[in-house]
Protein backbone atom coordinates (compact mmCIF):
# COMPACT_ATOMS: atom_id res chain seq x y z
CA UNK A 1 0.00 0.00 0.00
CA UNK A 2 1.44 3.24 -0.47
CA UNK A 3 0.59 5.89 1.59
CA UNK A 4 1.84 8.64 -0.65
CA UNK A 5 -0.19 11.59 -2.63
CA UNK A 6 0.97 13.97 -4.91
CA UNK A 7 -0.22 17.23 -6.13
CA UNK A 8 0.61 19.45 -8.42
CA UNK A 9 1.21 23.28 -7.83
CA UNK A 10 1.72 25.85 -10.24
CA UNK A 11 4.85 28.24 -9.18
CA UNK A 12 2.92 30.74 -7.81
CA UNK A 13 0.53 28.12 -5.63
CA UNK A 14 4.24 26.32 -4.38
CA UNK A 15 5.73 29.88 -3.20
CA UNK A 16 2.84 30.54 -0.84
CA UNK A 17 2.87 27.21 -0.05
CA UNK A 18 6.19 27.65 0.65
CA UNK A 19 5.35 30.85 2.86
CA UNK A 20 2.71 29.35 4.90
CA UNK A 21 5.31 26.37 5.83
CA UNK A 22 7.66 28.80 7.13
CA UNK A 23 5.08 30.39 9.37
CA UNK A 24 3.71 27.58 11.05
CA UNK A 25 7.74 26.48 11.50
CA UNK A 26 8.34 30.01 12.91
CA UNK A 27 4.80 29.54 15.10
CA UNK A 28 6.60 26.36 16.07
CA UNK A 29 9.25 27.55 17.49
CA UNK A 30 7.66 30.88 19.34
CA UNK A 31 8.41 33.03 17.22
CA UNK A 32 6.29 35.53 15.38
CA UNK A 33 6.60 37.06 11.76
CA UNK A 34 4.78 40.52 11.58
CA UNK A 35 4.98 41.97 8.10
CA UNK A 36 5.84 45.66 7.44
CA UNK A 37 4.54 46.92 4.30
CA UNK A 38 6.00 49.64 4.11
CA UNK A 39 9.32 47.77 3.45
CA UNK A 40 8.40 44.55 1.72
CA UNK A 41 10.07 42.23 4.20
CA UNK A 42 9.24 41.06 7.31
CA UNK A 43 10.66 40.63 11.27
CA UNK A 44 10.68 38.08 13.50
CA UNK A 45 9.52 39.05 17.25
CA UNK A 46 9.83 36.44 19.91
CA UNK A 47 6.75 35.16 21.76
CA UNK A 48 7.76 37.40 24.98
CA UNK A 49 7.41 40.46 23.22
CA UNK A 50 4.29 39.53 21.39
CA UNK A 51 2.74 39.11 24.91
CA UNK A 52 4.19 42.27 25.64
CA UNK A 53 2.78 43.89 22.51
CA UNK A 54 -1.00 42.41 22.67
CA UNK A 55 -1.06 42.43 26.92
CA UNK A 56 -3.78 44.64 26.51
CA UNK A 57 -6.03 42.98 24.28
CA UNK A 58 -8.49 40.30 25.67
CA UNK A 59 -6.67 36.67 25.95
CA UNK A 60 -8.66 34.08 23.94
CA UNK A 61 -9.91 30.45 25.05
CA UNK A 62 -7.50 28.01 24.36
CA UNK A 63 -7.65 24.41 24.71
CA UNK A 64 -10.56 24.40 26.69
CA UNK A 65 -13.35 21.92 26.72
CA UNK A 66 -16.81 22.61 24.49
CA UNK A 67 -18.96 23.93 26.48
CA UNK A 68 -22.67 23.24 25.27
CA UNK A 69 -25.22 26.39 26.35
CA UNK A 70 -28.47 26.22 26.37
CA UNK A 71 -29.96 28.60 23.73
CA UNK A 72 -31.85 31.64 24.83
CA UNK A 73 -35.66 31.01 24.57
CA UNK A 74 -36.10 32.90 21.64
CA UNK A 75 -33.66 30.49 19.29
CA UNK A 76 -35.25 27.75 21.10
CA UNK A 77 -37.00 25.47 18.38
CA UNK A 78 -41.07 25.94 18.87
CA UNK A 79 -42.47 23.21 20.38
CA UNK A 80 -44.71 21.69 17.33
CA UNK A 81 -47.94 23.11 17.21
CA UNK A 82 -51.30 21.08 16.77
CA UNK A 83 -53.67 22.20 14.15
CA UNK A 84 -57.71 21.56 14.41
CA UNK A 85 -57.09 19.25 11.60
CA UNK A 86 -54.61 16.54 13.88
CA UNK A 87 -57.21 17.04 16.64
CA UNK A 88 -59.93 15.93 14.09
CA UNK A 89 -57.74 12.88 12.88
CA UNK A 90 -57.45 11.82 15.79
CA UNK A 91 -60.97 12.50 17.38
CA UNK A 92 -62.31 9.55 14.08
CA UNK A 93 -59.28 7.54 14.78
CA UNK A 94 -60.44 7.09 18.65
CA UNK A 95 -64.29 7.41 17.82
CA UNK A 96 -63.70 4.41 15.25
CA UNK A 97 -62.44 2.18 18.20
CA UNK A 98 -64.78 2.73 20.06
CA UNK A 99 -63.78 5.75 22.48
CA UNK A 100 -66.45 7.96 20.97
CA UNK A 101 -68.01 8.67 23.99
CA UNK A 102 -64.70 9.39 26.21
CA UNK A 103 -63.97 11.64 22.95
CA UNK A 104 -67.14 13.82 23.20
CA UNK A 105 -66.71 14.27 27.18
CA UNK A 106 -63.07 15.62 26.16
CA UNK A 107 -63.84 17.68 23.30
CA UNK A 108 -67.19 18.91 25.04
CA UNK A 109 -65.10 20.79 28.15
CA UNK A 110 -63.37 22.76 25.32
CA UNK A 111 -66.05 23.36 22.80
CA UNK A 112 -69.36 21.85 21.00
CA UNK A 113 -67.19 20.40 18.24
CA UNK A 114 -64.05 20.50 17.29
CA UNK A 115 -63.90 23.30 15.11
CA UNK A 116 -64.97 25.36 17.74
CA UNK A 117 -61.85 24.27 20.13
CA UNK A 118 -59.81 27.75 20.55
CA UNK A 119 -56.52 27.55 19.04
CA UNK A 120 -54.74 27.91 21.94
CA UNK A 121 -55.97 24.71 23.97
CA UNK A 122 -55.88 22.48 20.67
CA UNK A 123 -52.68 20.82 22.19
CA UNK A 124 -54.22 20.22 25.94
CA UNK A 125 -57.53 18.71 23.65
CA UNK A 126 -54.47 16.38 21.60
CA UNK A 127 -53.12 15.46 24.85
CA UNK A 128 -55.69 14.40 26.78
CA UNK A 129 -56.98 12.59 23.41
CA UNK A 130 -54.14 10.68 22.99
CA UNK A 131 -54.16 9.50 26.60
CA UNK A 132 -57.31 7.56 25.51
CA UNK A 133 -55.08 5.21 23.14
Amino acid sequence: MNNEITIRLSDEDRALLGAILNELSNLSRGDFAIPQEWKGEKVTVKAEKMREIHKNEPETVKNEPFKQETAPEALQPAAPTVSKADVQKLVVTLASSGKKTEVKDIVTKYAASVSAIPEDKLTEVYEKLQALQ
